[in-house]
């Protein structure tokens, strides 16, 4: 399974990272992603979501996570 570093911020909108508060995770540059394995965190969609050049959505210039490994 390929490997991802987060190159900016972002809040992941999975409701699967929340903790126990229902707080959704906070992902910082420089962390791994994903945090934990849960579903839909690695599938096809959501990584060229986060990849995605133009971003995941509007509020986003660009990829907010890159691949590492393979």
């Amino acid at each position: 399974m390929a490997q991802y570093k987060v190159i900016q911020d972002f809040t992941d909108s999975n409701d699967k990272s929340a903790d126990a508060n229902g707080d959704l995770h906070v992902y910082r540059a420089g962390d791994a992603y994903p945090f934990q394995p849960y579903a839909g965190a690695q599938t096809a969609d959501r990584i060229a979501l986060l990849t995605s050049y133009d971003g995941p959505n509007d509020d986003f210039d660009g990829p907010v996570i890159e691949q590492l490994t393979d």
